[in-house]
């Protein structure tokens, strides 16, 4: 386990760094049992003998062998204070500080220690470690210079002060140390790259290409690593210098990350940097197969000199005068003079002092002058033209147009349909005959519906011409409305009215009454009144079916939900806990939803004349309204006052106005009252159980299911 020691979170052992706070994690350890024991026997007798510098000894060294380094720096700290020349005490100090990451504290007691380890190698590399880790370079150096004089051919400690120069910008110190390591055996992949380097700046092109190809080749290399991105820039200028294919060289110069190496190139870098996008320009348009047009030489100052530009300072910039003269040279063998004398302008500024850039400026700027005058001559010669021929042709096309649109119209009242009057208005919308085909467009348009007297043909009209508010709209509203209404009457069906009514309900139509009037008589025409108790009910006939349009109310007595029966008949009102009719029948429950009925009750409670409906006449009915899946919409009543929200699907198009009543559970409870209505079949299922239909507030459904015969459901009679 590892810990944070400003935060004291832990952490599991993979990881490094707090998330909290980002300091490095320090391990922790856990104790033997038998080590804590004598861990225990240690502090028994330091509480006797505080002061006995022996049994510290022992100690420290016990809590340093068990990684209880924490631990370990008090009694250390102890011993000293008794005896500050304690060699072994410092040491444990010391390497208690390294483990725990505590470096400044380990490079003071390292000074401690330096007297008597002044040749102790293992020491004094630990020493150089912690120093770099602090940052202070100098006196790191100064380490390994120590240990190079004990032993001259330690490679380790070569090596890191070569790393020390690199980040000191020493570059030159650094590649005479690595090639050195390079020339005994050593193959570390950094010693490798600067040995190419070495070799580059020798002008030994060759064998450095050999060198820094396989390392900086392949999935592994790091293109964030700044050694990895100079080997790059090395590997690239020897690729130019051996006149290697542009393509090769381009693979990889887009390895190149201009944004790590603009904070990390040294001056030589910069300077071979410069170099090789100099060579590279001229490699790239020596090529046969390189056109040279404003095209590719904007490509080429854009990938291999805009880019690279943020790399470059005052160091380079007479390298970079010369690669912007290049380029005007390139520029004005394709007459871009221009171009020429913007790139001899950057030339300039980068090397003011160049007096051939200045004099190849003022070439460049009186051959543009020369080029812009040629241009203009030629331009007002080509517009003369232009413009001659231009007014030949608009006269010969307005003639052409004018003839062609007078055998259109021709063409368009010759036919004097609606479909030949919007063709010509397709071509001409805006001349000379526009307004005419309009016109003659909607009158033969409304002659035509007039003689069909379809909804369709006044659709078809009031479509085209009521946004543009046609001569003949409201004639068409009013035609549509009769035609309409003389078919519902004909039908004379809820469904039929109930179609009139969502049309014109909202605009106030003329036979809203008369539909609302006949819509209640057809209502009213089936329904009667249950002489066993006086309560009236609507009915309502579909298809074949005459089915009552409200809940059964009969109530001849009423008890709570608890006792339940599947053979003795027993009346339920959702809510009501008593055994008082009045009661229970005075309840909002009872107005609204009527009685729910255990299967015996439901099997006789149906008025003379009217039955519990069967099994097989509730698919008779959900068959005929287009199948279970829509059914339940076209029963449903609508609104949300009795039913939750959503109500999916609901219309009561049918009138059946079907309720969400709830139902009284078999153990003994009423559920579910808003959200669903459950309603007895005649048709059992089984000694204990029958079939029953249901519908849900989410849902256009009406589904079949059985349940037991003591469960409480709604009942809706069909007629005899």
């Amino acid at each position: 386990m590892k810990t944070c020691t400003k935060c004291n979170i832990s952490y599991a052992d993979d990881k490094k760094f707090c998330k909290n706070c980002g300091s490095s994690l320090s391990q922790e350890y856990n104790i033997d049992p038998k080590d804590l024991a004598k861990k225990n026997v240690f502090e028994d007798k330091l509480k006797t003998e505080p002061l006995n510098i022996e049994v510290l000894h022992e100690y420290a060294q016990f809590l340093f062998n068990n990684l209880l380094f924490k631990e370990t720096i008090p009694v250390a700290l102890k011993i000293l204070a008794i005896n500050e020349n304690d060699e072994q005490a410092k040491d444990l100090l010391f390497k208690s500080y390294v483990k725990l990451n505590m470096y400044k504290e380990a490079s003071q007691m390292a000074a401690q220690l330096l007297e008597s380890k002044t040749t102790d190698v293992f020491f004094l590399e630990e020493v150089a470690n912690i120093e770099t880790k602090l940052g202070n370079n100098a006196k790191a150096i100064e380490y390994y210079e120590v240990i190079l004089k004990i032993q001259p051919a330690n490679t380790k400690a070569l090596y890191n002060k070569a790393i020390i120069f690199l980040e000191n910008k020493e570059l030159e110190k650094a590649l005479d140390i690595f090639k050195e390591l390079h020339k005994d055996g050593d193959r570390d992949r950094i010693t490798i790259i600067y040995a190419g380097v070495d070799k580059c700046l020798s002008g030994n092109y060759e064998e450095a290409i050999q060198i820094l190809t396989p390392c900086l080749s392949g999935k592994d290399v790091s293109l964030s690593d700044v050694n990895n991105q100079r080997g790059f820039i090395y590997l690239i200028y020897c690729l130019c210098k051996t006149q290697s294919p542009i393509n090769k060289i381009d693979e990889w110069f887009s390895w190149l990350d201009f944004q790590i190496l603009k904070n990390s190139l040294q001056p030589l870098d910069e300077e071979i940097l410069a170099k090789s996008v100099r060579e590279i320009i001229n490699i790239y348009f020596s090529n046969d197969k390189q056109d040279i047009d404003l095209n590719s030489i904007n490509y080429a100052i854009d990938r291999y000199i805009s880019k690279p530009s943020l790399c470059f300072t005052n160091h380079t910039k007479n390298i970079l005068a010369e690669i912007w003269a290049d380029v005007s040279e390139l520029q004005k063998g394709v007459e871009l003079f221009s171009d020429a004398q913007d790139s001899l302008k950057k030339a300039t500024e980068l090397s003011p002092d160049n007096t051939e850039y200045a004099n190849k400026l003022i070439e460049a700027t009186a051959l543009y002058k020369k080029q812009k005058k040629r241009k203009k001559r030629k331009s007002v010669i080509i517009t003369g033209s232009v413009f001659t021929i231009a007014v030949l042709i608009i006269l010969s096309v307005n003639f052409y147009n004018r003839h062609k649109e007078n055998k259109a119209w021709a063409v368009a009242e010759q036919e004097n349909t609606y479909e030949s009057y919007n063709v010509y208005l397709k071509k001409y919308p805006d001349n000379r005959f526009s307004e005419k085909a309009e016109y003659l467009s909607e009158e033969v348009l409304w002659k035509k519906v007039k003689e069909k007297n379809t909804l369709t043909s006044y659709d078809e009209y009031l479509d085209k011409y009521w946004k543009s508010q046609g001569r003949y709209v409201q004639d068409a509203t009013d035609n549509k409305e009769k035609l309409l209404w003389k078919k519902v009457k004909e039908k004379n069906t809820l469904t039929s009215y109930d179609e009139y009514l969502d049309k014109y309900w909202k605009s106030q139509g003329r036979y809203v009454q008369d539909a609302t009037d006949n819509k209640e008589k057809l209502l009213g025409k089936y329904a009667f009144t249950d002489k066993r108790d006086g309560e009236t009910y609507k009915a309502v006939k579909i298809g074949n079916q005459i089915w009552m349009a409200e809940n059964l109310k009969y109530l001849p007595s009423v008890v709570g939900p608890d006792p339940g029966s599947f053979t003795d008949p027993h009346y339920y009102v959702y809510g009501y806990y008593g055994s008082n009719v009045p009661d229970a029948k005075a309840t909002r429950n009872y107005a609204a939803y009527g009685v729910l009925y255990n299967w015996p009750a439901a099997m006789n409670s149906c008025p003379p004349g009217w039955h519990l409906p069967t099994d097989a006449e509730w698919t008779e009915l959900t068959d005929y309204l287009g199948g279970e899946s829509v059914a339940g919409g076209k029963l449903k009543e609508t609104g949300t006052t009795h039913w939750n929200s959503p109500n999916t699907g609901a219309t009561n198009e049918t009138g059946f106005t079907a309720l969400p009543g709830g139902y009284r559970y078999g153990s003994g409870t009423f559920l579910n009252i808003g959200n669903w209505g459950t309603l007895w079949s005649a048709t059992e299922y089984s000694t204990n159980y029958a079939w029953f239909r249901y519908m849900h507030c989410s849902k256009s459904n009406v589904d079949r299911g059985d349940d037991g015969k003591g469960w409480g459901f709604s009942v809706r009679c069909v007629r005899d």
